[in-house]
């Protein structure tokens, strides 16, 4: 509240009745300040000695501890009434204090109600009221559209209000009088600015307050437009206009589901990020103005500005498919579709790819070592997403697919070479293979930042399929597509050298294994060196390159000294009579790894032989359907009446000269060796049970290599009895051959 410093007395008549018999002349009860006095000479005494001076008043202190001024004691005509003495307020002024003066030049001064006002008003003089400071407008809130209440704090004895106000841009003043002690509503013209001030008045229309130095400025804002309303990356960003007069706004919004307005906050920027809003959900959003006291100076928008939040889908994966790119994203809640852009990296818009109702697009305009950049809107209706800025989005480096140039064999046994073009800005290739008689998917080869790779292992006869494809420095990530199709090439060795047939286990005993080698003939050749190299249990390689076993003149041989669970591999060339090499070899090899399982298994010797030969071995034989024929035929015409061991003899000796000889069939083996018998007889069920025991199984009749034999009941054989003797049974004698 505004003070005056004073208090409006109750205007009574005062009778003083003082000891010294002070005599005061009544009055009727009316509202004055004036107090008449009647006093003797003692009464004047008394008074005389309890009057104080204060300026240029003398006064005396009442019961109530109020002050009653006895005399104005100055020169001047102008006098102001102090409201106090002494903090003791004044109350009373006694009729004749301006006793000596002349009334018509007199003139007093104070406030409004104040007891110098009623005083002067009692006795005709002249007042001058002092008025108070000028009232502080507290706060415009606009009300409805073009209304605006205006509130202030209430002045002591105002009996009513008058506000002045004019528009900024004219000189006409308007004036209204409100009886509200705190208020005011007034209708304004829209968009408009305006000056302000309240005077106070009292009952009889005084104004008892100041005008102040500078008016209030008000606008009248009807309501504050919203400018834009976006999705952004992670809310809706909400913006407006700035308004005169305006130190903060205040935000509301609604949803389907949340029918009246609700604040969302207040800011003193004309933007604003909501963060809180959920993908798919429709909101409506208005604005109010406040000033600095936050009270509102605007109206809003009933209706108000929606928007459907649409969150920015991000883009998982871009799959090279060869001639185009798939790009994927995930699903956004509310979007009905998808918009793709897309530009590259020399480029610095986004230019539109398409349009997808899925989550997925293909881009099938691409150029081999160009770096792209994708980003995707989201789009329901007339709403749509963020995307990416144009310096940003998803990265795609496309690369062709790496097309193979050649696929051939490689001069080494069990190679082959496959070569393919370099593609612009691939870092590394993966090389994938497949076998056309295997019933699976490619296998990765290897990963090479070369343009060609040596498959080595190769099988003769089999069709191999190749094709490679880009992928990153890491090895994670494939860069490009590849050849569904392949590169495919049959694989055959043109006797570049000797083919490796086999290599068994035949025996064993406590400390070593025996393994028995075999290999193919090879043109030309009068000898075969054979190679071996050597792996430890724990894959460690014992022999760095590879190291002689043996030269010799047949197409096997038998290695006999064989550690446990250790790999042997091996590989053979063919020589010419002065020891050249005539060929090349099986870089891959054959191997074999001895283990007392596969010991167990071997088939063991049927007789124990005169001479024993610990480095043979035995292993099986594929036969052709016409080999067998005439395996079983012959044994059958040499030994059908013979016992299982003398047929098992004559059984290995066909075996071992097959082998030793290096014949391509049974039946060259038959004539080769001089065989006689003749091959018209069935064989019988013992005879199909040896050919399967010596061939099929590798099984052996004697632990030595078994090549010739006679009938010594039917003829004498020097040149048989020349030869290393191995077994008889019953007549028939077998013989190695010293030189074969």
């Amino acid at each position: 509240m505004i003070s005056n410093l004073k208090k409006t007395v109750s205007v009574i008549l005062v009778l003083i009745a003082l000891i010294s018999c002070i005599s005061i002349i009544p009055t009727a009860a009316v509202e004055t300040s004036v107090v008449e006095v009647e006093a003797n000479a003692e009464g004047d005494k008394e008074i005389a000695e309890t009057e104080k001076s204060y300026e240029d008043f003398k006064y005396i202190i009442l019961d109530d501890q109020t002050i009653l001024i006895t005399k104005y004691t100055g020169k001047s005509n102008k006098v102001t009434v102090p409201e106090a003495i002494d903090d003791m307020d004044v109350s009373q002024i006694a009729e004749d204090a301006f006793e000596g003066y002349n009334y018509k030049k007199l003139t007093l001064r104070g406030y409004a109600n104040s007891v110098a006002y009623f005083f002067a008003k009692q006795m005709n003089l002249k007042f001058d009221m002092i008025k108070f400071e000028s009232i502080e407008i507290e706060s415009f809130t606009a009300t409805a559209i073009n209304r605006t209440r205006l509130e202030w704090e209430a002045v002591d004895d105002a009996a009513s209000y008058l506000i002045y106000y004019r528009r900024a841009d004219q000189n006409v003043a308007y004036t209204t009088e409100e009886a509200s002690l705190t208020s005011a509503e007034i209708t304004l013209e829209e968009d408009q600015t305006y000056y302000f001030y309240v005077i106070a008045r009292d009952n009889d229309l005084n104004e008892i307050t100041e005008a102040p130095d500078q008016s209030y400025i008000y606008t009248c804002t009807t309501k504050v437009p919203i400018t834009s309303l976006k999705n952004v990356s992670n809310g809706i960003n909400i913006t407006w206009n700035r308004v005169t007069g305006a130190s903060y706004y205040r935000i509301y919004y609604k949803t389907p589901s949340l029918k009246s307005w609700k604040g969302l906050c207040d800011t003193d920027k004309t933007s604003y990020l909501d963060t809180t809003v959920k993908s798919g959900t429709t909101y409506t959003y208005t604005v109010r103005a406040l000033d600095k006291n936050k009270n509102l100076i605007s109206w809003y928008d009933k209706e108000g500005t929606t928007l459907t939040r649409l969150d920015q889908p991000q883009i998982s994966d871009i799959e090279n498919l060869g001639t185009s790119a798939k790009i994927t994203w995930n699903k956004v809640s509310g979007a009905a579709s998808y918009k793709v852009y897309y530009r590259r990296s020399y480029q610095s818009t986004w230019r539109l790819l398409g349009t997808s109702k899925t989550n997925t697009i293909s881009d099938n305009n691409l150029t081999s070592g160009i770096t792209y950049y994708y980003t995707v809107e989201a789009v329901n209706g007339k709403y749509v997403s963020s995307k990416d800025s144009a310096v940003s989005g998803y990265e795609f480096l496309y690369l062709s697919v790496p097309k193979i140039t050649s696929v051939s064999a490689n001069s080494v046994k069990g190679q082959i070479v496959i070569s393919w073009n370099k593609v612009p800005g691939a870092e590394k290739y993966v090389l994938f293979y497949k076998r056309t008689d295997l019933n699976r998917g490619w296998k990765r080869v290897t990963v090479t930042s070369s343009t060609s790779y040596t498959d080595k292992g190769c099988t003769t006869g089999k069709t191999y399929v190749y094709t490679v494809r880009c992928i990153d420095n890491n090895d994670t990530k494939y860069t490009s597509y590849y050849d569904t199709a392949g590169s495919r090439i049959t694989y055959s060795f043109s006797n570049n050298c000797p083919e490796l047939k086999k290599a068994v286990i035949t025996s064993g005993n406590g400390t070593y294994a025996k393994a028995y080698i075999t290999w193919g003939t090879y043109p030309g050749a009068y000898k075969y060196r054979l190679f071996y190299n050597r792996i430890a249990p724990d894959g460690s390689k014992l022999t760095s390159s590879w190291k002689t076993l043996a030269t010799i003149k047949g197409t096997a041989y038998g290695d006999y000294k064989l550690k446990y669970n250790y790999k042997y591999i091996y590989t053979v060339r063919a020589i010419d009579k002065n020891g050249n090499f005539i060929s090349s070899y099986d870089a891959t090899g054959i191997s074999i790894t001895p283990t007392a399982a596969a010991v167990k298994k071997a088939p063991g010797f049927l007789v124990k032989s005169n001479a024993i030969d610990s480095s043979y071995s035995s292993y099986p034989i594929t036969l052709s359907d016409t080999d067998r024929y005439y395996a079983e035929r012959i044994v059958m015409g040499e030994s059908g009446d013979m016992s299982f061991e003398g047929m098992a003899l004559v059984c290995q000796s066909l075996r071992d000269a097959y082998i030793e000889g290096g014949y391509s069939s049974i039946l060259s083996t038959i004539n080769g060796m001089g065989y006689v018998a003749p091959l018209s007889k069935a064989p019988n069920q013992k005879v199909k049970d040896c050919v399967k025991y010596i061939f099929d199984e590798g099984g052996a009749a004697a632990e030595h290599r078994v090549l010739v034999f006679y009938a010594s009941n039917y003829c004498s054989s020097g040149w048989h009895e020349s030869q290393c003797f191995i077994y008889q049974v019953g007549a028939v004698r077998y013989f190695d051959m010293w030189y074969f």
